[in-house]
């Protein structure tokens, strides 16, 4: 039975070092969703919480969301061409 919490807590542990890797974050301008950067791509998640949604899935790094005045789209910067440019996923 000692074994169960030990093993939570080493979830947890591992669980927290992913979490590192979180960059950028942007929310909507309605206040209900977060753009984020998470190892090179972009992700969308409920500022409520949930499971985060791709938003790209490039080999290039993506970073810094930046939400338009509606919030319909996100401009990022990508270096797909070997600098950052700017891109959306209008």
């Amino acid at each position: 039975m000692r074994l169960i919490p030990i093993l939570l807590l080493l979830g947890s542990l591992l669980y927290a070092e992913e979490a590192r890797w979180l960059r950028y974050a942007a929310i909507s301008p309605k206040g209900d969703r977060i753009a984020f950067s998470y190892r090179g791509d972009l992700w969308v998640v409920a500022a409520d919480g949930g499971d985060a949604q791709p938003l790209t899935g490039h080999v290039a790094y993506e970073r810094s969301p930046v939400w338009s005045p509606d919030g319909e789209w996100i401009a990022f910067a990508s270096d797909r061409h070997g600098n950052f440019d700017v891109w959306s996923n209008a």
